[in-house]
């Protein structure tokens, strides 16, 4: 895939449209080794395409989110539970790929994390939060709690936050984790507080 192949396959939040692009990109020839990793991480995210709600990434997201809000638990414990997401998130996978493998899962995990930012613009969202009255500074701050919980505060709860950075790959994989919620995140800010007319929140 070119480059531009690419920033349009990972610009794009829907799943099939996500798949068309794929399949229109690589049809008629053999995929080469960074198209097949694309395409595990792909399906091991999506399932049956079909099912355009089946997201394992946002689920996973879900699980930091509750982990963040709960009271610590036992590193033992929590590092067990988080090193489970990070398996079916693909990090192990990824890895075999070395630094070029692990761009690629970060570039999915910052799609994912777009993808569950550009909900937060529906009114569902508002409605299950309670905020269909609120202003869209109120609405903006608690999507930054959200942001929070998976940036750093599922760190925190499960003592991610106290390993050292040369404590092997849970430090590593943490850093491509939180590091592409970030940037995701950053971008969703700066669009919704110009869309919205949002100062302050």
């Amino acid at each position: 895939m070119t480059e531009e192949q690419k920033r349009q396959y990972y610009s794009e939040v829907i799943p099939a449209k996500r798949l068309a692009v794929f399949e229109a990109a690589t049809a008629g020839r053999a995929l080469d080794s960074e198209e097949e990793l694309m395409q595990k991480l792909f399906c091991r995210r999506h399932g049956n395409v079909r099912r355009e709600k089946y997201d394992t990434y946002l689920q996973v997201m879900f699980d930091f989110m509750g982990l963040s809000r709960q009271k610590p638990l036992l590193q033992r414990t929590a590092l067990s539970k988080v090193r489970k997401d990070y398996e079916i998130l693909g990090f192990a996978l990824a890895q075999e790929r070395g630094g070029e493998g692990m761009e690629l899962l970060r570039r999915e995990i910052r799609n994912a994390a777009d993808r569950y930012f550009n909900t937060c613009r529906d009114s569902d969202y508002a409605k299950v939060l309670g905020l269909v009255k609120a202003g869209k500074a109120q609405k903006m701050a608690r999507i930054r709690e959200d942001a929070a919980h998976l940036v750093s505060g599922y760190k925190k709860s499960c003592g991610l936050d106290r390993l050292p950075d040369n404590s092997g790959e849970m430090a590593a994989w943490t850093a491509v984790f939180t590091d592409a919620v970030q940037a995701s995140f950053d971008t969703f800010e700066k669009d919704f507080m110009q869309e919205n007319g949002v100062q302050e929140y």
